[in-house]
């Protein structure tokens, strides 16, 4: 398995990069796809975003969802 990503690096990465390099990805699109935004939150703060950023993430994705594909 490769090295996780230093915090530089993922500060540079969008949600789905930074999502997909920590291995979280099918994590968070079933919670998306669930519109489960504890666990959406849950997850995005796994991937070291802030909990204010991982509400903002979550509540933007679940205004529109079709946007975002779930």
């Amino acid at each position: 398995m490769a090295e996780r990503p230093t915090a530089a690096e993922l500060s540079e990465m969008t949600v789905n990069q930074r999502l997909y390099a920590l291995g979280l990805l099918s994590k968070w699109e079933d919670a998306a796809s669930a519109h489960e935004k504890p666990e959406m939150i849950a997850v995005l703060c796994e991937a070291a975003f802030t909990p204010e950023q991982a509400e903002w993430i979550a509540t933007t994705v679940l205004a529109d969802p079709e946007k975002y594909g779930y």
